[in-house]
């Protein structure tokens, strides 16, 4: 029996090119010392190796897409005539799943009846049983003829057979019951009891409580009337106090009414007197600078004169160097800096 392919052989095989790997690879080496162009010809033996290797490149896809679409073509067809095959047997195949899924599921159909059946069984007589344990647990503030009810309930339970394997946690259902509904009930008679001594008693306070508030009462009216009296002499007494003090408030506010007035009329005349004093003082002073600036205005126009006479001097002839120029130049816009400092120290005088 020949030795069956790997899948990489089977593709060597399928690419069938005319160049084996090892001369593939003496190939791709003859051009491994081409490491710098230097000139034409290292270009154009660059260009021609790299165009040899890129015609059996693409003779190689070439021969790599020819292969693949064969195996398409092929994987194609054993799909189909799978398919063909299949589909001879498996409607039959189907039809005989349907039969024994139908008896399966009538068969499941009925086990789950059965046990809901079952579960519904046990949940009343549960439920039952609950119901019992809840008659023996009266709601809080119950009173005593409410718990008499619940008991003579739960005793009348005597026949246990609805509870079937569940009797006997019936039977300790009840009789639980039975002993805390008689505990609470003992319990619930003598808290009546103390409750109406109680309320016998607070009826006895209230009624002493209420005489004692009705004489509080009158004591407070009595209270009250002195009180009111007492309120209204004060009020009188401060109301004539009122009276007296507004008017005394009222002689002191003229009089300061009339102090406010006579201050503010010395004020408006000290005011008055200060600003004819200024405007006098105004007066002399531009006059005095008016004179002033009279007697300095020929030194003024002298200097103006002399400063335009600086800005305008001009330098010596026959200076030819251009350091010497430079010198010149520099000494001039000196002296034009000077005549602009006289100006503004004059405009200062």
């Amino acid at each position: 029996m020949p030795k069956e392919l790997t899948v990489q052989e089977r593709a060597s095989q399928a690419l069938t090119i005319e160049h084996t790997e090892a001369q593939l690879a003496e190939l791709a080496g003859k051009s491994a010392d081409l490491k710098e162009i230097k000139d034409e010809a290292d270009y154009e033996l660059v260009k021609r190796s790299a165009l040899v290797l890129r015609d059996v490149r693409i003779h190689i896809e070439k021969a790599g897409k020819a292969a693949r679409d064969d195996a398409n073509a092929f994987s194609k067809a054993v799909i189909a005539e799978e398919r063909r095959l299949t589909g001879i047997i498996t409607p039959e195949e189907d039809r005989l799943k349907a039969l024994r899924k139908a008896v399966d599921d009538e068969e499941e159909r009925k086990a789950e009846e059965l046990r809901q059946r079952e579960i519904a069984r046990i949940e009343a007589i549960t439920k039952q049983i609950e119901l019992i344990q809840e008659t023996g647990r009266p709601p809080a503030g119950c009173d005593a003829t409410r718990i008499q009810e619940y008991l003579d309930q739960v005793q009348a339970i005597s026949d246990f057979s609805w509870a079937q394997e569940y009797a006997e946690q019936a039977k300790d259902a009840v009789g639980e019951a039975v002993s805390h509904l008689s505990g609470a009930l003992n319990e619930r008679k003598a808290f009546e009891e103390q409750l109406a001594e109680t309320q016998r008693i607070a009826a006895l306070q209230a009624a002493q409580q209420a005489e004692m508030d009705r004489e509080r009462a009158e004591l407070d009216k009595q209270a009250a009337e002195i009180q009111a009296q007492q309120d209204r002499i004060k009020a009188e007494k401060e109301e004539a106090d009122r009276v007296e003090r507004e008017k005394r408030e009222a002689e002191e506010a003229k009089i300061r009414e009339a102090e406010r007035k006579q201050a503010e009329e010395d004020r408006k005349e000290r005011e008055r007197l200060e600003e004819i004093q200024r405007q006098q003082i105004a007066r002399e002073a531009s006059a005095r600078e008016a004179e002033r600036q009279k007697a300095l205005l020929p030194a003024k126009e002298k200097l103006i004169a002399w400063a335009e006479q600086i800005k305008n001097m001009e330098g010596p002839a026959g200076i030819r160097g251009k350091a010497q120029q430079q010198i010149v130049a520099d000494a001039l816009a000196g002296l034009g800096k000077i005549g602009n400092a006289i100006h503004a120290a004059v405009k200062n005088l």
